[in-house]
């Protein structure tokens, strides 16, 4: 790949981690999925797999960036989060060690129905 091109692709991840941060302050959610569909479309000679790993990674200051934040306005105090901490730093870790263990196509369809279920629920309120 040419220099100029590799230019253009670190300035397009630059502004689409910028975007992901954004929906991840603005929402709490739509960061990763943006991340990822970055990752993909700019990336694609990357493994699937280091794409799922490098959004989990570029998530993870998004996430306390924002929780830091939401935390300083009062908007969440740390017992409305503690019931969440444990089980999800858990299922993190379960996940993490389950990815290798599963097929591709079944973690795709996995997170399409999850996004489209979420979305659904947006948007009709449930």
């Amino acid at each position: 790949m040419r220099t100029e091109n590799k230019t253009i692709i670190y300035i397009l991840l630059g502004l689409s981690g910028a975007v992901s941060g954004f929906l991840s302050g603005l929402l709490g959610a739509g960061g990763g999925m943006v991340a990822l569909l970055a990752l993909t479309l700019l990336r694609p000679q990357d493994d699937v797999r280091d794409r799922f790993v490098t959004t989990i990674c570029a998530v993870l200051p998004m996430t306390l960036v924002s929780a830091l934040f939401y935390y300083l306005r009062g908007s969440v105090t740390f017992s409305d989060a503690l019931p969440y901490l444990l089980p999800a730093a858990i299922g993190g870790l379960l996940g993490a060690l389950a990815l290798d263990k599963f097929r591709l196509g079944w973690i795709r369809i996995t997170l399409a129905v999850i996004l489209l279920f979420s979305g659904g629920a947006m948007v009709f309120g449930l």
